[in-house]
């Protein structure tokens, strides 16, 4: 494990969700400041909001959908597409090729960018529920291959912490729990599920995955999903290196023509969603119980993210 920081250049992230690749006009160069007149905003939006991140098939553009949740009317539109996370004042952050971007919930004006350390390709972003802390995970170019990356950040305008480790290839999804100790997908020799304990600077190998899906915190558990036809969405209590799994939720898609559903579930509450692929959709479950969806939501095409953004006056 190696810990370092970043001089006081911004950050900026490269999406390693190829299909988002390069999914945003035009950007400052790799290391350069992008400034963003600060103007004022509201830190709360009248909604809980529901974020998309797709292609939109008319258009044949990436884009965020911002809509209303759950009924689904559209607030905003954003004309960039990535990887997502929330703080608890409802700020979103997109991670695209070459920017972390935050926004203000359901405003379509950035707030802060930062762009990346060359070398570096950024997968998700997580934030910690107990300092506000800003976590990005991905992998970096070294001598002889890569190594899994993770830089920290306490706000997109100060100097990440940067962890890396030569045995990890890559860090895909990542995910907090209530106290603060963030938990990664990761590619090693063969699959893993890291850990970072809160206070820690080295991963905890926590073992083989069921596979490399989102990772959430579901309120009480923490949350591994295996995409497939009916994807499922595993619960999990971690004790030291020690992982046992309490329960399952299956989303079951109707019909004998399977409506797989990718590897962006977002648990919100007592419902999570999911994309459709074969069918364009947004499906809703109940949560934790799952089963068939009870709500279904057409949307404009292939959805690559979703995110939940629960704040709302």
């Amino acid at each position: 494990m190696k810990v370092s920081k970043l001089g006081r250049s911004t950050l900026c992230v490269s999406t390693a969700v190829a299909m988002l690749a390069g999914c945003r006009g035009s950007q400052p160069p790799v290391g350069a400041s992008a400034t963003i007149p600060q103007q004022a905003h509201a830190r709360k939006s009248p909604y809980k909001l529901l974020y998309l991140a797709e292609y939109n098939s008319a258009s044949r553009l990436y884009q965020t959908q911002i809509l209303s949740y759950p009924a689904g009317s559209q607030i905003g539109l954003l004309s960039e597409a990535g990887s997502m996370c929330a703080d608890a004042t409802g700020d979103v952050y997109i991670v695209t090729s070459g920017l972390i971007t935050e926004y203000p919930p359901g405003s379509t004006s950035a707030i802060a960018e930062a762009s990346m350390p060359s070398k570096v390709s950024a997968h998700a972003c997580a934030v910690d529920p107990t300092t506000g802390n800003i976590a990005v995970t991905g992998d970096q170019m070294v001598s002889g291959g890569s190594a899994g990356w993770l830089g920290i950040y306490t706000s997109l305008g100060n100097s990440p912490t940067l962890y890396s480790d030569t045995k990890m290839l890559y860090l895909s999804y990542c995910g907090y729990d209530n106290k603060g100790d963030l938990f990664m997908d990761a590619e090693a020799s063969g699959a893993w599920f890291a850990e970072l304990p809160a206070g820690s600077s080295n991963f905890v190998n926590l073992g083989e995955p069921y596979a490399q899906g989102t990772v959430q915190w579901d309120g009480q558990y923490i949350t591994i999903e295996l995409p497939r036809a009916d994807p499922i969405i595993y619960r999990l209590e971690v004790s030291g290196s020690s992982v046992t799994t309490v329960g399952q939720t299956v989303l079951r898609s109707p019909g004998r023509r399977k409506d797989r559903h990718l590897a962006y579930t977002w648990i919100g509450g007592d419902t999570v969603v999911a994309p459709g692929r074969r069918v364009v959709s947004l499906g809703y479950w109940h949560y934790p119980a799952g089963g068939q969806r009870y709500h279904t939501v057409p949307v404009a095409g292939p959805i690559y993210a979703l995110l939940i953004d629960n704040v709302a006056q």
